[in-house]
């Protein structure tokens, strides 16, 4: 999810989609790259923040990486 979106903030988007129902994994993409935006994106339930430009192979990464904490939050009865 972008950060920056027209009307709503994607720190917004977070939170409501884990109110509701959370999806496996929610990974910011944006231009905003400073260590206060990863924080923010962190603190909305976001499970990794990427700043733009972003190569596959690392947006690969993180998402194994989320479905992998997943699994072991699932495994551990949380």
């Amino acid at each position: 999810c972008d950060i920056g979106l027209p009307g709503i903030s994607g720190y917004d988007v977070a939170r409501a989609a884990s109110s509701v129902h959370r999806p496996e994994v929610m990974i910011a993409v944006t231009g905003y790259g400073s260590a206060e935006d990863k924080a923010n994106a962190l603190a909305a339930g976001f499970d990794a923040h990427l700043a733009k430009p972003v190569a596959v192979p690392q947006l690969l990464k993180e998402v194994a990486g989320a479905l992998q904490s997943e699994e072991g939050s699932e495994r551990s009865g949380r």
